[in-house]
C-alpha cells in the first residue's frame, strides 16, 4: 500500500498493524476501533525510505502483456 488511508483502512479491516499519524487514528481510538500495541515505542530518527520500480517498468509490462506475450 502506498497511502496513508489505505493502510488505516486495512487496519481498520484487520489486516495487520501499523504506525501512523496521531491526527489520523485519533478518532478510531477514542471510539474504540483501534488500540494502541505499543504505547512507548517511537519510530528510529531518519528518514524511512521505499524502493519501487519506475512507471517505465510498469508501461512495458502493460504493452507486453496487451500483446498476449
Amino acid at each position: 500500500m502506498t497511502t496513508t488511508p489505505a493502510v488505516l483502512a486495512g487496519v481498520l479491516a484487520g489486516l495487520g498493524a501499523a504506525s501512523l499519524p496521531d491526527f489520523l487514528v485519533a478518532e478510531p481510538l477514542r471510539d474504540g476501533r483501534l488500540v494502541k500495541l505499543l504505547p512507548d515505542w517511537r519510530l528510529p530518527e531518519g528518514g524511512i525510505y521505499m524502493v519501487y520500480p519506475p512507471p517505465r517498468a510498469s508501461a512495458l509490462r502493460v504493452w507486453w502483456n496487451s500483446r498476449n506475450c
